[in-house]
């Protein structure tokens, strides 16, 4: 289970407690995504005023209250079958936008039964201050710096990437807060250029040929995304911020908050639950033929997908001649002391244990979006879902609500600007 953010209401270190203790009893594997609201610490007082924090120190809150949840080698259920890794917010670093120290949650989770599917827990949530208003503001950040989270997500696609076979079998699911795609009245034209509450065009751009640089939009099954207190059935990017009709095609999920979307104000609880299923095409094996080794000492992931005469090749280094590819026999026979060895039994181990090469695609096979009432009741999300149509006129699309759910968008609307 993947909490996608907005953990706390206010990011106070009570309140991170508090939720720590209630989701330490579930009875399977979670991993906490930080959101907006868990940013920066503040305390509301009377008549809008607030005290908060002199920097937004909730993403440290966040790290010691979490860490035994993603700490390298965690084991946060009982079968050991989830491995979350990588975890970036175990340190804190400086923030390349503004100056202070921050703890970037990035972190990674494979599965020992399916280790083709790889998900992608990204922070994307703001520091900057929303003065005069309480804590952050609701846009989101790449943290564009050293340390930051493109930085982290450049390294895990490219040492992805150079594993044998990733690039045909591998499959990315990402969870984080901010969704790429902004809220229809807030942009009908889906251009992500007024009143943006995510992610703005440029950004949109650069995280897709972020992604795209190691992996083809296919390799990715979806977003699922909170933040914006709604349901959402549709695209992570529209025709004006897709790069290309591929990128068009990836699919986004947001489940709305617990204190409800104004159309369904009286649930308690909600969740979307995603199964993903081994594919139906059949995965690409691994390359085994080369004429020889020695010309694919430039790609140590070719080098360990190939083989010569029938004898698989290894990738050697050594400080003195660099880098060779070499078949296993002779790599077997060099001195140790000068040169390291990588061989392919090594790097096929390395992927059954889920952080390696991928053995078989999966695919998304099934969503369902539940909510709970205040009677303790579930019921399935049915009906309408927010999803994007620009070639519909802005009234016909506010048409689609009941009266009722237009008269509670007009009251909240008219709330939040008072």
């Amino acid at each position: 289970m993947f909490i996608s953010g907005d953990i706390t209401a206010s990011a106070q270190l009570e309140q991170f407690q508090k939720a720590n203790e209630i989701l330490s009893g579930l009875k399977m594997a979670w991993f906490p995504v930080l959101g907006n609201h868990d940013s920066w610490p503040y305390v509301p007082g009377a008549n809008g005023t607030f005290t908060q924090t002199d920097t937004p120190i909730g993403d440290e809150y966040f790290m010691q209250t979490f860490k035994n949840q993603l700490v390298p080698g965690a084991k946060p259920n009982a079968d050991g079958n989830a491995v979350v890794s990588d975890w970036s917010g175990a340190e804190s670093c400086v923030n390349g936008d503004y100056g202070f120290q921050t703890y970037h949650h990035n972190f990674k989770v494979t599965f020992k039964s399916e280790p083709s599917l790889v998900l992608l827990g990204l922070d994307f949530v703001a520091r900057g201050a929303a003065l005069p208003y309480a804590g952050v503001g609701p846009e989101a950040e790449l943290h564009e710096y050293t340390c930051g989270t493109t930085d982290w997500l450049d390294t895990q696609l490219k040492t992805l990437s150079e594993q044998p076979s990733a690039i045909d079998n591998t499959r990315f699911f990402l969870i984080q807060h901010h969704p790429f795609h902004n809220r229809d009245l807030m942009d009908p034209l889906g251009h992500n250029l007024y009143y943006n509450f995510t992610f703005d065009f440029n950004q949109d751009s650069t995280m897709q040929n972020l992604l795209g640089a190691y992996f083809p939009p296919s390799s990715f099954l979806g977003v699922q995304a909170g933040h914006m207190h709604r349901w959402f059935d549709g695209e992570a990017f529209t025709r004006f911020t897709a790069i290309s009709d591929e990128w068009a095609k990836v699919p986004e999920w947001e489940t709305s908050a617990c204190k409800g979307w104004v159309y369904d104000a009286d649930f308690v609880s909600a969740m979307t639950i995603f199964t993903f299923t081994p594919s139906s095409s059949p995965a690409k094996a691994v390359s085994t033929s080369a004429t020889t080794c020695e010309p694919l000492k430039t790609s140590e992931s070719k080098c360990l997908s190939s083989s010569e005469g029938g004898v698989p090749c290894a990738f050697c280094t050594s400080g003195a001649v660099g880098a060779s590819c070499m078949v296993e026999t002779d790599a077997k026979s060099l001195p140790s002391s000068v040169f390291v060895c990588e061989y392919q039994t090594a790097a096929a181990a390395l992927g059954a244990a889920g952080v390696g090469a991928a053995t078989e695609p999966v695919e998304l096979s099934n969503v369902e979006s539940l909510w709970k009432l205040p009677n303790g009741e579930w019921r399935q999300r049915k009906g309408h879902f927010e999803q994007h149509r620009a070639d519909v006129d802005v009234e016909e699309r506010k048409a689609e609500f009941s009266p009722e759910g237009k008269e509670n968008e007009l009251k909240f609307l008219k709330n939040r600007e008072g």
